[in-house]
């Protein structure tokens, strides 16, 4: 009997102690990913987990679950990958003065701000933000108190309205506000996923002016993987290259998506600037892909009603690039490719390593009149013109021949009737 009661003793120690480990803090976000032609979701029932998100951008999902669980969900034959989830960070740097060089294009199209949030209390903001969305809680009313995402919607769409001087590229354009970083400027890739596919929903160009370190930028990352299935459904994407310096292949995730529109920044449309992250990406693609003007750039200041302040980053170069999809947008609603092809035709060269500047500085004004077709346009009408002279000419000619030989007709008629006569002449001696 007393034999029994240590070892039911023993039974409700252990018991307890593992019901203290589920129960305790000894677990962490993992993003999983898998195969979905393969995988059967009720192969993880045998798991104990809590689902963070159920993703449909990719196919995966955001789960809390201990580290020996996460290691054997991975050894699934249809599940890809179980990796812990990655913070993600803010790619900016206050500024030193102005030298902003913005002017109002106008622009259309709805451009999603995955931030830190946008202020729609400042006077450029509160006529364009259409729609507030808490990603990491859900709420429908998130604040910026850390100022970078109202700086980045700012840059893209802000009105000018407590200064003219600091006009968005695109302030005909109008903005979605996903919260997806707090307040200090940090989050995790899984919030961040998931507002990519929200934004993807509702939005025509989205804006990630952020960047997480990941072990391989190759594009096989979960919010690069995101980003790519986004521009798939026709979004256009544009993420900062990142601010990790002059070194080579220093581009951080999302930035090496493949369908991505990565920015690096110029320093006075003269230079690529020396915080700007280089390519290629660690499987050889050229990123960035373009640069845009990023240091000392003036926007509106978070919680403030008509200040405005300085930063410098790729994550102000990205939202000018945003706000130049939208001035296209505006001439042509056509593809990602279509715009990609107008601004890197046009932009031109600061004269650097292709993996420092990518295809060039963006040249807005001239690549909107190439995907308004007026270049080309313009080319066909004076060839147009060419050949309705060159068919002027040819007719010209074909008729001067017709006249020659009306002419020469009547001639020989003549000199026919006369020997008719001369014959009928003789015949008559």
């Amino acid at each position: 009997m007393e034999k029994a009661a240590i070892f039911l003793a023993f039974l409700m120690l252990v018991s307890a102690g593992t019901a203290q480990l589920t129960g305790s803090g000894d677990t962490e976000t993992y993003i999983v990913t898998y195969d979905s032609s393969e995988f059967d979701e009720s192969v993880l029932n045998q798991f104990e987990y809590e689902t963070v998100f159920d993703y449909t951008i990719i196919d995966g999902k955001a789960i809390r679950t201990g580290p020996t669980t996460a290691s054997n969900m991975e050894s699934l034959d249809s599940v890809e990958s179980v990796q812990p989830d990655i913070p993600v960070f803010l790619p900016v740097m206050d500024g030193d003065g102005d030298d902003s060089d913005r002017e109002n294009y106008g622009g259309s199209g709805t451009v999603a701000i995955l931030d830190t949030g946008v202020d729609d209390d400042h006077v450029d903001l509160e006529e364009q933000v259409i729609s507030n969305r808490d990603m990491r809680d859900g709420s429908n009313d998130p604040e910026d108190r850390h100022g970078h995402g109202t700086h980045v919607g700012s840059i893209v769409a802000g009105t000018g309205e407590g200064n003219s001087e600091y006009v968005g590229v695109a302030p005909e354009a109008r903005l979605r506000n996903y919260k997806v970083l707090d307040d200090t400027g940090g989050g995790d890739m899984s919030v961040v996923i998931k507002g990519v596919e929200e934004a993807s929903e509702d939005s025509d160009i989205m804006v990630l002016s952020l960047g997480a370190k990941v072990d391989e930028c190759d594009g096989t990352d979960p919010l690069s993987r995101a980003v790519d299935n986004a521009a798939e459904k026709g979004v256009a994407v544009v993420v900062a290259a990142g601010n990790e310096g002059s070194d080579r292949q220093t581009i951080t995730a999302p930035g090496c998506a493949e369908k991505a529109f990565t920015v690096g920044s110029s320093h006075m449309k003269e230079d690529v600037s020396d915080f700007s992250s280089r390519g290629p990406t660690d499987d050889g693609r050229l990123k960035p892909d373009m640069v845009a003007q990023g240091e000392n750039i003036m926007a509106a200041e978070a919680q403030t009603r008509d200040d405005y302040t300085s930063k410098s980053g790729t994550s102000m170069a990205a939202p000018y690039m945003a706000g130049a999809v939208a001035v296209l947008m505006e001439e042509e609603d056509t593809s990602n490719s279509e715009y990609y092809e107008a601004m890197t035709e046009t932009a031109f060269s600061l004269d650097e390593d292709q993996y420092a500047e990518g295809n060039g500085n963006i040249d807005i004004e001239p690549a909107r009149e190439y995907i308004s077709g007026e270049e080309s346009n313009q080319g066909a009408n004076n060839e147009d013109e060419d050949d309705n002279t060159g068919d002027s000419g040819d007719q010209t000619e074909s008729d001067s021949v017709i006249e020659k030989m009306e002419t020469d007709n009547s001639v020989l008629r003549k000199i026919l009737d006369t020997i008719q006569k001369v014959v009928e002449f003789v015949r008559s001696l």
